[in-house]
């Protein structure tokens, strides 16, 4: 088990609030959730190339077995991801979270209201492991010792599979300069209705009249590494790539009618080329087999 110091536990603090308070609580016009609208393109093209790209990960746990952890699991449990294992065990720091999978399985899964640094398991109990676009939010001090806890849980030759973001790639580097001269991209961007900000594009979709973006999304820590500093404290493990672009990619991409052109080029060079497309997508999958 992971000891988190004062400031991880504020990390924490501030993650189960977010998700708590606003992530998991369905929009006021929509009945789809915040967590869901902020975080991924809502566009059916592009949420079907997400799926499709976390189903190539299917065949790495058709040993299957017992016990599936789904850690930050959310209200999006991967079920057919755990389709092989007895008993889909969820685990989510959010109550919110947890209610909101218990919906999706029901009385098929397990729910477990946990700290992913303070995870209640025995050592070699589990078959399996799924880390979803949460590690990122841990605080980055300890990012490492959760995988080493994780791999710790899970039995001899199983799995854990990370999906993970990062800031070392093509994608962000191709960022970078609007990032830093946003004024002057706004100016290009307007003309097809973006608007870019210092910070994720996602808040300025979601600010009312009268209120700051800042004020109306609670905070949310992020710290993504390079995945392959993640990867090389496992002797058995490898980065390869999840999805190559970003929500705001997509948003251009649909802004100039060219979604159900790339997206199929994209998909074929992440089937073909896994570990060269992890140097230019923005996410990935880090795939640790237990050695020892």
């Amino acid at each position: 088990m992971v000891k988190p110091d004062r400031k991880a536990r504020e990390v924490s603090s501030s993650l189960k609030h977010f998700y708590d308070s606003y992530g998991w609580k369905q929009d006021e016009g929509d009945s789809a959730l915040h967590g869901s609208i902020i975080h991924e393109d809502q566009n059916q093209d592009v949420k079907n190339y997400i799926e499709a790209n976390e189903l190539r990960y299917k065949p790495l746990f058709s040993d299957g077995g017992s016990f599936f952890l789904d850690i930050g699991c959310g209200a999006k449990p991967r079920s057919e991801l755990a389709e092989n294992f007895r008993e889909h065990i969820c685990v989510d720091i959010s109550i919110v979270g947890l209610n909101e999978a218990r919906k999706v399985l029901g009385a098929s899964g397990q729910y477990i209201l946990a700290d992913m640094t303070e995870l209640p398991f025995k050592s070699g109990t589990c078959d399996a492991a799924l880390v979803c676009h949460c590690l990122y939010h841990v605080d980055k001090d300890l990012q490492i010792s959760v995988l080493k806890d994780l791999y710790r849980i899970i039995k001899f030759r199983k799995r854990i599979l990370v999906f993970y973001s990062s800031r070392h790639n093509l994608i962000s580097a191709a960022h970078l300069p609007l990032k830093l001269g946003y004024r002057a991209a706004n100016l290009l961007l307007n003309r097809f209705g973006l608007d870019l900000r210092p910070y994720h594009p996602f808040l300025t979709r979601f600010s009312r009249k009268g209120e700051s973006a800042e004020d109306v999304i609670p905070s949310l820590y992020s710290y993504p590494y390079n995945p392959n500093v993640l990867a090389r404290e496992f002797e058995t493990s490898e980065v390869t790539c999840l999805a190559t672009l970003t929500q705001y990619d997509s948003a251009v991409l649909k802004k100039l009618g060219l979604v159900k052109l790339v997206m199929p080029m994209l998909s074929f060079l992440e089937k073909q080329f896994p570990k060269g497309m992890s140097y230019i997508g923005k996410y990935t999958c880090i795939n640790i087999e237990k050695s020892e």
